[in-house]
């Protein structure tokens, strides 16, 4: 279950670390599909720092113990949220797609660690 939840670590980490990344950098699409979402500017920092938080406590956890399990229980409800959020402004499947699978996988995290 180690190698599980350690690759399940990975998957969350760049994902998460990718897409802060591009919230921190101002990038126009992350920064559209924030407006499109209802969320006001400047909110795409915050989101970017959030999900930092959650890649170096995964990296701390490192798949196992109670730290990543917390980690992951929070993901799970965060790209929930992102799901619902998407699928409330009528985004289509496809776009509202990659917050449900990741939400799928820290749930999956959630109970392997």
């Amino acid at each position: 279950m180690h190698v599980i939840a350690l690759l399940l670590s990975v998957v969350l980490i760049v994902v998460c670390g990718s897409t802060a990344i591009a919230d921190l950098l101002h990038n126009e699409a992350r920064v559209a599909t924030l407006r499109r979402l209802g969320l006001r500017r400047g909110t795409e920092v915050q989101v970017g720092v959030i999900k930092l938080l959650a890649v170096a406590g995964l990296l701390v956890g490192r798949g196992s113990g109670s730290l990543s399990v917390g980690v992951a229980w929070f993901l799970f409800a965060y790209f929930m949220v992102a799901t619902v959020m998407h699928r409330r402004v009528h985004d289509s499947w496809k776009t509202s797609s990659l917050p449900l699978a990741m939400g799928i996988v820290a749930l999956l995290l959630a109970f392997s660690a």
